[in-house]
């Protein structure tokens, strides 16, 4: 079933519900990382997480015993920025936290409060007058862009749910029936990053994540492979009814069955 793995280059892991709860790693992570490394395989990371840099979140990976680099990990963060970046949108106005705005601007774009340009992620510390301010700059004519649209994302073993993008994008869509472009998993956006930054032809890469929605969406629209892993989002249920670009390769209940046939 898993026997396409030993011909496999690259592994991309998502984080969230499959590396990690946020604070604590997933049972088998850390080994099965470390058994795919012995056996040749490049390691990347991806996640709609925003909260966090590249280089915040390879530094948190690294403090839980994952060796990895900022140049492996791909977040909306990133893909929004260079999204902006290639179609010469040089400023934003963010709701979002600082590992957003550090990705905005290792690629040179301003975060102003009268941009043009909308972009909703995850922010705890929203409110009423950012919220405020959003609205009017989609009066004035502003297109509004998000880093994802989950509705919550989870932390810890106890699984304590923090709002996501999707409140934020529909608190503001009640004013304005604005479209919001999604720039994270699984959109082209997302996909044109991912494509560019792994080092493989797309038969050589396989793609794990919880979520069919989003990981395996956009394996498929990579031409990956992909497996679920049934410790997050998606239940064993409904990926196996799964049809088309929804459907994985393989469905999991463990990491450490990736490396069972090494």
């Amino acid at each position: 079933m898993l026997s396409f793995m030993k011909n496999i280059k690259t592994v991309i892991f998502d984080l969230d519900g499959t590396i990690w709860n946020w604070n604590e790693l997933l049972p088998q992570a850390k080994y099965t990382i470390e058994k795919l490394k012995e056996s040749g395989k490049e390691i990347y990371f991806m996640t709609n997480n925003t909260v966090l840099s590249r280089e915040g979140l390879a530094a948190k990976l690294q403090k839980m015993g994952i060796r990895t680099s900022p140049e492996r990990i791909i977040t909306s963060g990133y893909s929004a920025a260079k999204y902006f970046k290639k179609n010469g949108v040089n400023a934003v106005y963010v709701i979002g936290e600082q590992g957003l705005l550090k990705e905005l601007s290792l690629q040179d774009i301003r975060v102003d409060d009268d941009a043009k340009h909308v972009l909703i992620s995850v922010d705890r510390n929203f409110n009423i007058w950012k919220l405020k301010r959003a609205f009017e700059l989609v009066e004035r004519g502003a297109k509004v862009y998000a880093t994802g649209n989950y509705p919550y994302w989870r932390i810890g073993s106890n699984g304590t749910k923090i709002p996501a993008e999707l409140p934020i994008i529909r608190a503001l869509q009640a004013m304005t029936r604005v479209p919001v472009l999604n720039l994270g998993k699984p959109s082209e956006a997302m996909r044109d990053v991912v494509l560019k930054t792994v080092r493989s032809f797309p038969e050589d890469v396989v793609m794990v994540g919880d979520d069919i929605y989003t990981d395996v969406v956009l394996a498929n629209r990579c031409g990956f492979r992909s497996v679920l892993v049934l410790t997050g989002v998606t239940s064993e249920e409904e990926a196996r009814k799964a049809k088309g670009e929804y459907k994985p390769t393989e469905i999991i209940r463990r990491l450490d069955e990736l490396v069972s046939v090494f």
